[in-house]
């Protein structure tokens, strides 16, 4: 199978692992630039190699981490450190919007995340309107991901900027997501709305909001069908060896271990 350049691929290797290491020890401004960094260089090597997606350089690569897999760590680790430095939503916007477009499969589940939270970064940048363009592109695409409604409620409550607080308007979008046929995370949709109605008081909102989790939760809790009991007593089977088997006569006790003879159990 044919591979990157052992340095192109060492070197991308060592800067992942240098980012994580960073990572380990705090030092979180040093794994910004470092994997800032890094992705320029994945972007010059896959120009020079000439390789037009992220899913065949993944297929090249000879490392301790998958790339998309790191790609999700960078999105992770942005968007928390962000809280403390907060233009890390635009870096963080900007490098998701460049790997999606070097995404052959952009309609897989790791670009349909992304683009969630491309969505939700534009919020956090104070692009309301973009965000909100987004959004609604996102639901109308793919009307059953449960996410994309859930998300798009979130950016006018829990994780809304105080200009953004609107809790009707965070219901709404919720309870349009739960008109969707087949939505998917419907007990998390409701999780939502308990968060809103328990933090606005809305007791009676709150009570049937709690009754159709439970039933959204019993719905996916397996069900394990009780066997009939068996109309014959249970007999253990006799411990098999490896030894040669040896005739049986009618008369012999059966070797399954029922205590009868061969020629009216096992031998019938």
């Amino acid at each position: 199978m044919a591979t990157l350049p052992k340095d192109v691929n060492d070197h991308i290797d060592a800067q992942m692992q240098k980012g994580y290491k960073l990572k380990a020890n705090g030092r979180e401004e040093e794994v910004v630039d470092v994997w800032l960094a890094l992705w320029e260089d994945i972007k010059a090597a896959m120009k020079d190699q000439s390789i037009p997606y992220i899913e065949e350089l993944e297929e090249l690569f000879q490392g301790n981490e998958m790339i998309f897999n790191w790609a999700q760590d960078v999105e992770m680790f942005f968007g928390s450190a962000a809280v403390k430095y907060n233009q890390l939503y635009q870096k963080r916007l900007d490098f998701l919007s460049e790997f999606i477009v070097r995404m052959k499969k952009k309609h897989s589940h790791n670009a349909l995340v992304m683009k969630r939270v491309i969505a939700e970064s534009y919020f956090l940048i104070g692009e309301e309107e973009e965000g909100e363009r987004l959004f609604k592109k996102y639901t109308k695409m793919y009307p059953t991901s449960g996410f994309g409604w859930i998300n798009w409620s979130d950016m006018y409550f829990i994780f809304a900027r105080e200009k953004n607080m609107d809790k009707d308007k965070a219901i709404r979008i919720l309870k349009q997501g739960l008109q969707i046929d087949n939505v998917n995370d419907r007990d998390v949709f409701y999780e939502r709305l308990i968060g809103i109605y328990e933090e606005c008081n809305m007791i009676d909102e709150k009570a049937e909001a709690e009754e159709k989790f439970r039933e959204e939760t019993e719905k996916q809790r397996p069900s394990f069908v009780q066997p009939p009991p068996s109309t014959k007593p249970f007999i253990k089977p006799a411990k098999k060896t490896e030894s040669k088997p040896q005739k049986v006569g009618r008369n012999d006790p059966c070797p399954c271990g029922s205590g009868k003879k061969f020629k009216k159990c096992c031998g019938a």
